[in-house]
C-alpha cells in the first residue's frame, strides 16, 4: 500500500463528535430537524474538529424548520468570529443564499464575493457564481461584471436551457455585442417570440452601426423563415450571403437556405446552395454545421454511401471544424461495412495525419491496423498499431493496439502483464509505466484537523468535505506540495474537485504529456480500503475493475444523480438497490436508503458487478455492458448479434452510451493494471 493509502488509513481516525455528527446528517436527510438539532448540539459540545461545522448544520436546520431569523443570526455570528476555516465559506454561501431568495441583494453579494474569492474554481462552485452574477444584475456598479459572466455561460455552456436563461440575462445588456449574442441564442434554439421582441428593440441601435446590419438581417431572415415566412426570409438571406461573401453570416445564411431548400423537397437549390457555402466559405464553423447536417439527412434516406463522401468533403473543406474527425471517423466506419477498405484506409489516413491530438487518433490507427492485417500487409499494420500506442494509458484502442503487437511481433512487444478478458491474456495489454511510489507525505498532515476531517468527510460523502477541498487548495498552492494534496484529495473521494484544480493549474503536464503524479491523479484508487473490502466480500472481483467503473460512471463522485435517477460512486439505481437486497443477506435496507454513502454506493456495485458476470458466464465484456443497460437488453443482443469475436461484439453493441462504457471501463481497467498490477 502506498504513502497515500497509508495517510488516509491514519487519517480515518474516530473524531470528537462524529457519531453524533452522523446521526444528524441522517435526520436531517430525513427532514426531521428537531432530532438533527439534537445530534448537532451534541456534537457542537465537544472540543473538536467537527464543530465548526455542526454549528453551521444547526442553522440550516433552524431554518429548515422555519426559525428563518435566529438561523441568519447564528450564521451570521460564525462568520463574524471565526478568524478562517472553510466552515466559514459554507456558512457565508448558505447566508447569501437565503438573502437572495428575500431579494435582500445589497446583504447578500458580500458574502458570494466572499465565497468566490479563490484562485482555483470547481465545478460545483458555479451554482454560486451563477446565484452571484444575478445579484450583480441589480446592483449599481457590478453590472458590468454581471454581464460579462452571462456571456461566458452563452459560450461554453452545453446546455440549452442554461444558454436560453444566459440570453435572457443578457437582454438588458447595454453592449449590441451581448444583446446580439442572446438574440442568436433564441433564434437558434427557436425562441422566435422572444427573439422577434428583441430583434425589434435592436433595429434602432443599427443606425449608424452598419457591422450589425448583417447579423440583424441574418436573425430576422431565420426567424421569418421559422415562422412560416419562407419567401420574406430567403430574401434577406439571399441578400445577407451577397453582400458579405465569405464572412461567417454569409455562412450561416448560406447554410440556412441550403436546409430550408431541403426542408422544402427542393433538393436541386438544396445542393447548389450546399455547394456554393463549400466553396464561398470554407473551414467556418458555420460551414461545418450545415455539411454535417447534409450527411444527416443522407443517412436517414438510407444514403449511407453519399453521406460518407460527403463526410470525408466535409474534412476537407472545413479542416478545422470540431467535427472534422468524428467526419472521417464515420465516413471510414461505412465503407468498411460497404466493403470499400481502400476508401476506409484513406479516410482513416486522414484522420491520423490531420488530427494527431484526436480522441479519435488510437481508434482510427487501430482500425487501420485490422484492415491491414484482413489485407495481408502485415508491415502496415504493425506501423499503425505503433502509432496508436501514441494516445497512451486508458485508451481502450491504444491498449488493444498494444496486444495486436504483442500477437505479430512478440520479440518487440513482450507482454508486459496478463489481463484476462473473456479468457485471453492478450486481448488488452497493459503499458510500461514508470509511475514510482509518491513521496512521502508531510507527517504534520496526520495530526492536522483539515486532512482528519477531510478523511471523515469524504469516507461518509458528505459534501462539506468539497469545502474543506477548496480551502486546501487555497493553502497548498506551492507546485511541490500539490502533488501530494491532489493525490490525497483523490485518495479521500474529492477526485473531480482535484482534477479541475489540476486542469485549472496546469499541474502535471510535462512536454504536452503527463507527468507520473498526473496519471495517478487521472487513475486513483480512491475509497481504497472500501474498494477492496467490497470487492472480497462480493466474491474476490478485482477491486481495480472495481476502480474502473467507479471512475467511469461518477469520477467518484459521492452525491452526482444521473437524469436517470443512478446516485453516488457506482450510480447504482434504487429498483437495483432494492433487488439486492431481497437477493443479498448482507445488504441491508439502511445501505439501500442511502446510496450516496460510498461505502453502501461501492458494496451494492461490488455485488451488482458481480452478480453480472455470473449471469454472463464470466464474460468481463458482457458484464461490464449489463451493469450500464441492464442484463434483459445485453442478454437480447446476445442472442442477436451471434458473434463472438469480442472486437465486433462491442462494435455492434445498438446502444451507442454502452458500446462507449464498456470500451471507457475496460480502457480504465487496463490504465489501473498498468500502474497498480502487482503492487496491492
Amino acid at each position: 500500500m502506498g504513502f497515500i493509502a497509508v495517510l488516509v488509513g491514519t487519517l480515518a481516525v474516530a473524531l470528537p463528535g462524529e457519531e453524533p455528527y452522523l446521526a444528524g446528517y441522517q435526520a436531517e436527510r430525513g427532514a426531521k430537524f428537531r432530532e438533527a438539532l439534537e445530534a448537532y448540539q451534541a456534537c457542537s459540545d465537544l472540543e473538536g474538529p467537527l464543530q465548526p461545522y455542526a454549528k453551521v448544520r444547526m442553522a440550516s436546520c433552524r431554518r429548515a424548520a422555519g426559525y428563518v431569523e435566529a438561523a441568519r443570526v447564528e450564521l451570521q455570528k460564525i462568520v463574524a468570529e471565526s478568524a478562517s476555516g472553510p466552515w466559514v465559506r459554507l456558512a457565508a454561501a448558505e447566508l447569501a443564499e437565503w438573502l437572495m431568495k428575500e431579494k435582500r441583494l445589497g446583504e447578500a453579494v458580500p458574502f458570494y464575493d466572499a465565497v468566490l474569492e479563490v484562485p482555483l474554481h470547481p465545478p460545483w462552485l458555479e451554482k454560486y457564481e451563477w446565484q452571484a452574477a444575478d445579484a450583480w444584475l441589480q446592483l449599481p456598479g457590478r453590472e458590468v461584471q454581471a454581464f460579462d459572466y452571462f456571456r461566458r455561460v452563452l459560450e461554453t455552456s452545453r446546455y440549452r436551457a442554461r444558454r436560453l436563461e444566459a440570453a435572457n440575462r443578457l437582454t438588458a445588456a447595454p453592449g449590441l455585442a451581448e444583446r446580439f449574442a442572446a438574440a442568436t441564442v433564441r433564434v437558434r434554439y427557436g425562441e422566435y417570440r422572444d427573439a422577434e421582441l428583441m430583434l425589434l428593440s435592436l433595429m434602432p441601435a443599427l443606425s449608424g452601426q452598419p457591422e450589425y446590419l448583417a447579423t440583424w438581417k441574418s436573425l430576422q431572415g431565420q426567424l421569418l423563415i421559422g415562422t412560416g415566412h419562407r419567401a420574406e426570409g430567403r430574401a434577406l438571406l439571399t441578400e445577407v450571403a451577397d453582400n458579405n461573401a465569405g464572412t461567417a453570416w454569409a455562412a450561416k445564411a448560406l447554410g440556412v437556405l441550403a436546409r430550408d431548400h431541403f426542408a422544402a423537397k427542393e433538393f436541386e437549390a438544396a445542393t447548389a446552395t450546399f455547394e456554393r457555402l463549400a466553396r464561398e466559405c470554407p473551414n467556418r464553423d458555420e460551414t461545418g454545421d450545415a455539411l454535417w447536417w447534409r450527411t444527416e439527412r443522407l443517412v436517414e434516406q438510407d444514403q449511407r454511401r453519399e453521406a460518407a463522401v460527403e463526410r470525408v468533403r466535409l474534412a476537407e473543406v472545413c479542416p478545422d471544424y470540431y467535427r472534422a474527425d468524428d467526419a472521417l471517423l464515420s465516413a471510414a466506419q461505412t465503407f468498411t461495412r460497404l466493403g470499400e477498405t481502400e476508401d476506409a484506409l484513406k479516410a482513416y489516413a486522414r484522420l491520423i495525419e490531420g488530427h494527431p491530438r484526436s480522441p479519435y487518433f488510437a481508434q482510427a490507427c487501430f482500425r487501420s491496423g485490422r484492415l491491414f492485417e484482413g489485407m495481408a500487409r502485415l508491415p502496415r499494420a504493425r506501423e499503425a498499431y505503433r502509432r496508436a500506442l501514441e494516445a497512451g494509458l486508458g485508451d481502450y484502442f491504444a491498449h488493444r493496439a498494444r496486444a495486436r503487437l504483442t500477437e505479430l511481433d512478440p520479440d518487440g512487444f513482450p507482454p508486459l502483464g496478463n489481463l484476462r478478458i473473456n479468457g485471453h491474456d492478450s486481448f488488452l495489454q497493459l503499458f510500461e509505466v514508470s509511475t514510482p511510489e509518491p513521496d512521502p507525505v508531510p507527517l504534520e498532515w496526520q495530526d492536522d484537523a483539515r486532512f482528519q476531517r477531510l478523511a471523515f468527510f469524504g469516507t461518509h460523502g458528505l459534501e462539506e468535505g468539497e469545502w474543506e477541498a477548496l480551502d486546501l487548495s487555497v493553502t497548498f498552492q506551492n507546485a511541490a506540495v500539490a502533488a501530494k494534496l491532489y493525490q490525497t484529495l483523490a485518495a479521500t473521494g474529492f477526485v473531480h474537485t482535484a482534477l479541475a484544480f489540476a486542469e485549472q493549474s496546469g499541474w502535471g503536464i510535462q512536454d504536452g504529456r503527463d507527468t507520473p503524479e498526473r496519471l495517478r491523479l487521472r487513475y486513483p484508487q480512491a475509497y481504497w480500503t472500501e474498494v477492496q473490502a467490497a470487492a472480497t466480500e462480493a466474491g474476490g472481483i478485482d477491486p481495480l475493475l472495481l476502480l474502473a467503473v467507479g471512475l467511469q460512471e461518477s469520477t467518484f463522485r459521492a452525491r452526482v444523480v444521473s437524469h436517470a435517477g443512478a446516485v453516488g460512486v457506482m450510480q447504482v439505481m434504487p429498483g437495483t438497490a432494492k433487488y439486492l437486497e431481497k437477493i443479498e443477506p448482507a445488504i441491508t435496507a439502511d445501505q439501500v436508503n442511502n446510496l450516496e454513502s460510498p461505502r453502501n454506493s461501492l458494496r451494492l456495485g461490488a455485488y451488482y458487478l458481480m452478480r453480472m458476470i455470473e449471469r454472463m458466464d464470466g464474460n468481463l465484456i458482457l458484464a461490464v455492458a449489463a451493469y450500464n443497460a441492464g442484463p434483459g437488453n445485453v442478454a437480447k443482443w446476445r442472442n442477436g448479434l451471434e458473434v463472438t469475436d469480442p472486437d465486433t461484439f462491442i462494435d455492434k453493441i445498438p446502444l451507442s452510451e454502452t458500446c462507449d462504457f464498456v470500451k471507457r471501463v475496460l480502457g480504465n481497467y487496463a490504465a489501473y493494471h498498468s500502474i497498480y498490477g502487482g503492487r496491492g
